[in-house]
């Protein structure tokens, strides 16, 4: 457990909802999907009020196993939330794990609708080509 009490991004997830990894500044955002797009609000609050996250840092979410998509009125709805927010998203990178053909078609949609938030999506099959992507150039 680390000194803020959460588990190392590496470890096991914890029931909080995210954990922000301070040293590759990336945040791991963690729980069932999809989940509830107030929860979802909810949640991304509490990371936006966590003194360890800064805008910049890097958004992961693992999105392997997931069969039951959100409906498309959670992709408008969850741009909205981004762009009232994009202060705090400023330089941000978020990556998509997904292995399926169904939830790589959601986040190429989601990729597509919330590009005007000037957030950088990438979409990985496999996790630990989004840990590099996520690293690339990213300013300290």
């Amino acid at each position: 457990m680390g000194a803020d009490g959460k588990e190392p991004i590496d470890g096991p997830l914890i029931t909080s909802r995210y954990v922000i990894d301070e040293t590759r500044r990336v945040v791991r955002l963690a729980g069932p999907f999809p989940a509830e797009l107030e929860d979802w609000c909810a949640t991304l609050d509490a990371v936006f009020a966590d003194p360890v996250y800064a805008p910049g840092c890097g958004f992961l979410s693992d999105r392997r196993g997931v069969t039951v998509l959100p409906p498309d009125a959670y992709i408008l709805d969850a741009v909205q939330y981004l762009q009232a927010h994009r202060s705090q998203l400023t330089g941000c990178r978020w990556a998509f794990v997904t292995d399926t053909p169904a939830m790589d078609a959601w986040t190429r949609a989601v990729s597509l609708i919330a590009g005007s938030v000037g957030i950088r999506f990438g979409r990985f099959r496999e996790i630990d080509a989004a840990w590099q992507w996520l690293k690339e150039d990213v300013p300290r």
